[in-house]
């Protein structure tokens, strides 16, 4: 993570004993500066329905301050240095950078604002956006009191932007002047690839929100129309069970796999085999005093009308005797 240079002396000597003095004594502020601003974060993050990869914390370590103090001079690294204490957030989507800008603004005092993204033309392909800022004045109490004042640098940057920098921080070229000539073309193309898939990952998923809107929009009523997909089931399950509680998509997925599993590929065929348990499932519900979710009252449905399904699902099927008498025909 980035620094700052504010306190420069070039003709001091480093006292490397009362920076590690200094160091030790801070340490524990500026790990508890980390924690508690990822705190924040992710409850506001998730509160504005964000999703992100990962929030990564750390603190810089005493020979990485010792150095930087030896390279520039920094009478005091600890005070100059910025990025001391330092988050990571790591997103899906480019869209998503602005948001996350909304929300440390926010939350936090930005001092200042390096954006490598969108000023960047480099085909080095380093991209990021680096904040530098301290706890606002409205967190008041004595769990904030010596967290304020001291600065903090975030980065931002997509899941791609991740991965490239993690490439290209192993490959210990920092710039386009570093990399032999022979080497640059190959270098510049694969920096060009995690580029393209950041552009890709972006398009695709404001596609597929443009799909899930139009089911949302117009559920699946011509079920046989609609094929069997992740989205097209989640869509179908709430226009269905609209008064249940929604399954997590993972288990969604898993039932998904299930059914396909059994020879049932589109809605259509799916809507008359829930039709046709749904009685038998109803009477099981109503015996075991239970209320099933969407995906529950799928999977038991599926398991009166279908043996097959059943059988290979459950290891007691015969669990379900007593209510197959109200399966209907599957027509």
């Amino acid at each position: 993570m980035g620094a700052r240079q504010d306190d420069t002396n070039k003709g001091a000597k480093v006292d490397a004993a009362a920076i590690a003095a200094k160091y030790a004594q801070l340490a524990p502020t500026f790990d508890a500066l980390c924690e508690e601003a990822a705190f924040i974060l992710n409850e506001k993050i998730d509160a504005a329905g964000v999703r992100i990869h990962q929030i990564e914390k750390r603190r810089k370590e005493l020979p990485s301050i010792l150095r930087k103090a030896e390279e520039r001079a920094l009478v005091d690294p600890i005070e100059s240095l910025s990025d001391i204490a330092g988050l990571r957030l790591i997103c899906l989507f480019r869209s998503d950078l602005p948001r996350l800008e909304e929300i440390i603004r926010a939350n936090f005092e930005v001092i200042e604002r390096d954006d490598k993204v969108s000023t960047s033309d480099d085909t080095f392909g380093y991209m990021s956006i680096h904040y530098v800022t301290r706890m606002k004045d409205g967190f008041r109490g004595p769990r904030y009191d010596k967290l304020r004042g001291h600065r903090m640098e975030v980065q931002v940057r997509t899941i791609c932007m991740h991965a490239w920098a993690a490439v290209s921080h192993h490959l210990e070229y920092k710039a386009d002047w570093d990399v032999p000539s022979n080497l640059k073309k190959s270098l510049n193309a694969l920096s060009g690839l995690f580029y393209v898939a950041d552009e890709q990952f972006e398009r695709f998923a404001e596609e597929r929100e443009q799909f899930i809107t139009a089911l949302s929009k117009g559920a699946p009523k011509a079920e046989a129309a609609k094929e069997l997909n992740l989205d097209t089931l989640v869509a179908f399950l709430r226009e269905r069970y609209p008064d249940r509680a929604q399954a997590r998509k993972s288990g969604l997925s898993e039932f998904l796999q299930e059914i396909v599993a059994i020879g049932i590929t589109d809605l259509g065929t799916l809507g008359k085999v829930l039709n046709a348990g749904n009685k038998a499932f109803l009477a099981y519900e109503k015996a075991n005093a239970k209320s099933f979710a969407d995906l529950g009252a799928a999977r038991l449905s599926l398991a009166m009308a279908r043996p097959d399904y059943r059988n290979s699902q459950y290891k007691d099927p015969s669990m379900f005797a007593a209510y197959l008498d109200l399966v209907e025909d599957q027509a």
